[in-house]
């Protein structure tokens, strides 16, 4: 008998193969495509994987990768800067003070009427300013926690009775029958795959067992969503933290009033009924508007034209309070600058709270 020759050749000589296609199954190399373009979901659907896509957020902005500041960042640095310089000028006597005296005496009952001014200066009271910031702390809890109890399993949401646990639960493939086994084309030679059905494609790549997702899977895309109680608490905060930062630096400084109904006492500086006015208007408005963003629509954003509308109207109010305390001879302006300073320190830690970064958003995808 003779041997049958066998090839002498190596594995260096060996010719590359290109790999064989089959049907239904996911290529890593064509993301995008439905059936087979996904490198994680042979369906075209969005991965629910740690792996999956992955958004660092707006750019220019908070939660941008790396951090850029924002307009929080900004309106913080800018009061805290302003802050000091008025502080130094007030205390040390300086030239602006001088001119913040001048501007005052001579602006002291002119311009407007006087009952005008009084009403205008009566907006900084804690009576009229801590109901109204009282009552947008209570809707926006209200609101919070109603639209809380319509997405079950978000953070905050209080949990009930018919929330099912989160959890997957593996498919059984189906019955090896003569429609869901099949031959891959390209290799005639191939074995049959048995169970790897058009339902197993499209719910699992039909690389095995599937997992098919139960109805709790969809809180779980709510998570990063702040709690529905944090904007409401961080503005009452920030309402009980003026006074404690008012009371001490009038102390240390002990500004004399300007010449009117309180001359001859001391202890002016910063206003305290423009910090009042500021943080508790312009909490309310960061309140309210916060309210909109909570819709049971789904992507509705906050429209531009309210955020505008509800910066200017706050604006207008605290510039009437700020020209009413000085024309009615309670402060000098830069008594009421300096409360509009210590305010918009207090407002930029509210606006970081109120206002959520888009990488936290929930992501709308339709349940199948």
């Amino acid at each position: 008998m003779r041997e049958t020759p066998r090839s002498q050749g190596t594995a260096s000589d060996a010719e590359p193969v290109l790999p064989q296609l089959r049907p239904g199954r996911a290529l890593a190399h064509t993301t995008g495509a439905l059936g087979s373009g996904s490198p994680h979901r042979s369906d075209g659907r969005p991965p629910q994987t740690p792996r999956g896509a992955r958004h660092t957020g707006r750019v220019g902005g908070p939660g941008t990768t790396p951090p850029v500041p924002g307009s929080p960042a900004v309106l913080l640095t800018l009061c805290v800067l302003l802050f000091v310089i008025v502080t130094w000028q007030v205390a040390a006597q300086g030239p602006l003070r001088e001119l913040d005296e001048h501007i005052g005496s001579g602006a002291r009952g002119r311009l407007l009427p006087a009952s005008l001014a009084e009403i205008l200066a009566d907006l900084g009271n804690t009576t009229v300013a801590l109901p109204v910031l009282g009552v947008a702390i209570a809707y926006a809890a209200w609101r919070g926690r109603r639209h809380a109890g319509r997405s079950p399993g978000t953070v905050g949401g209080p949990p009930t009775a018919n929330t099912p646990p989160v959890e997957t639960t593996p498919a059984a493939p189906p019955p090896a029958d003569a429609a869901s086994v099949r031959r891959a084309p390209d290799a005639p030679g191939s074995a049959a795959v048995p169970g790897a059905s058009a339902e197993g494609d499209a719910s699992g790549g039909g690389d095995g067992p599937s997992l098919r997702r139960t109805p709790a899977v969809r809180g779980t895309h709510a998570v990063g969503r702040r709690p529905w109680w944090l904007p409401p608490l961080a503005a009452a905060l920030a309402m009980a933290l003026v006074p404690a930062l008012v009371a001490p630096v009038k102390t240390l400084l002990a500004r004399p009033a300007p010449p009117g109904p309180l001359a001859g006492t001391d202890g002016f500086y910063p206003s305290g009924h423009a910090a009042t006015a500021a943080l508790a208007y312009g909490a309310a408005a960061l309140l309210l508007l916060g309210c909109s963003e909570r819709s049971p629509a789904p992507r509705r954003r906050r429209p531009l034209a309210a955020a505008v509308a509800a910066a200017v109207v706050v604006a207008v109010v605290n510039v009437g309070v700020g020209v009413g305390l000085v024309l009615r001879g309670y402060h000098w302006p830069l008594d009421v600058v300096g409360g509009w300073c210590l305010s918009g320190v207090l407002l930029s830690a509210v606006l970081m709270v109120t206002t959520r970064s888009p990488r936290r958003r929930r992501e709308e995808r339709p349940d199948r």
